[in-house]
């Protein structure tokens, strides 16, 4: 995933732009690949050292891979 390209910080979300298309993105893989690409995502979602939270567009990946999981299912 790239990072925003604008100055909104490091912890900014995903613009709508960003999400629209990982959404595209997302729908056009087949169910092992949308598995393989919530593993991924909820590896980048865990703690890091010192309990340091994730990023939010770590966490914004990981929530429309599941609902992309859902809708498949």
């Amino acid at each position: 995933m790239t990072r925003p390209s604008d100055s909104r910080g490091p912890d900014a979300p995903l613009t709508e732009e960003a999400l629209g298309d990982l959404r595209r993105n997302l729908c056009r893989l087949s169910t092992p690949g949308l598995v393989n690409a919530y593993a991924e995502a909820w590896q980048r979602c865990k703690l890091g050292i010192a309990g340091k939270p994730p990023r939010a567009e770590c966490i914004q990946e990981l929530v429309q891979v599941w609902k992309a999981l859902r809708k498949q299912r």
